[in-house]
């Protein structure tokens, strides 16, 4: 990738610098730049297996595969595997239908409470800039989750909706993302302490972090560090039963699936 560490002509130096300063050295590792390219991706197999043919015998580990790579079957023999996003049930590059057809599903969803709800009259203005008037009494939820959390200002103005629980209802973000709070368009009066889901653990083409990533022409990753350390983590076996919870003072939360084969949250 010629990131980090060194060319492959340059493996030999590296390794007696590291001796002649007793540096320990316990492997030797690279990273695929690009495994939807199979050619390419073959070649930086053979090339780091030439690499570290005069050492496998001095006892050092060797690896290459990330996700990608792993879903693809390429570098799967080598000591160790590196699974990163595809932990969290994410698809790393390979087709979507393929990757759902392996078993993987989304660990993580956003959800949470509203902090105010209030009825807005017809012709009040909602968000910085007023960029959205009520053409009729509307129900209005403030969420306490803004651009500061990890929500794109790109998503107000009518351009995502999040879900009633209750009822499975689409509910559109109106008005501009705040640093700190959405607001959003409910059908009526919800419960007190209804529960909303923000970001949903599935690939809908909306609400969902893939949905989310592609709408913004981005990638899922991006859209997951996001996230701020601030909302609280709360982790949850498939029974519903709770595994640990991450704290923070928020009226949001993150839900990850810990018993997930193919969708493990650490």
């Amino acid at each position: 990738m010629s990131r980090n560490g060194c060319q492959p002509h340059e493996l030999p130096q590296l390794i007696e610098a590291c001796k002649s300063y007793h540096v320990p050295l316990e492997g030797i590792l690279s990273m695929f730049s690009n495994t939807e390219d199979p050619v390419f991706s073959q070649s930086q197999i053979d090339t780091f297996n030439q690499c570290i043919e005069p050492y496998r015998n001095d006892g050092y580990v060797f690896h290459m595969a990330n996700s990608g790579a792993i879903l693809d079957n390429l570098a799967t023999d080598m000591d160790f595997i590196r699974p990163g996003i595809s932990l969290y049930g994410m698809n790393p590059c390979i087709d979507a239908d393929a990757f759902i057809r392996l078993g993987f599903r989304p660990s993580l969803s956003v959800k949470g409470t509203p902090t105010l709800v209030k009825k807005l009259c017809a012709g009040s203005k909602v968000g910085y800039g007023c960029t959205y008037t009520c053409d009729k009494d509307e129900w209005v939820a403030t969420f306490p989750f803004g651009y500061a959390d990890g929500f794109w200002r790109e998503l107000g103005e009518g351009k995502s909706f999040i879900i009633r629980d209750k009822t499975g209802e689409k509910c559109t973000v109106i008005g501009r993302i705040s640093m700190d709070a959405i607001t959003v368009q409910l059908p009526c009066q919800p419960e007190e302490n209804e529960l909303f889901t923000i970001i949903t653990a599935d690939f809908n083409p909306r609400t969902s972090v893939t949905g989310i990533a592609k709408g913004l022409g981005t990638i899922e990753h991006e859209v997951l560090i996001r996230l701020s350390d601030r909302l609280p983590r709360l982790y949850l076996y498939n029974s519903g039963k709770v595994h640990s919870i991450q704290c923070a003072f928020s009226n949001m939360y993150i839900e990850m699936d810990c018993d997930s084969a193919n969708g493990v949250a650490h």
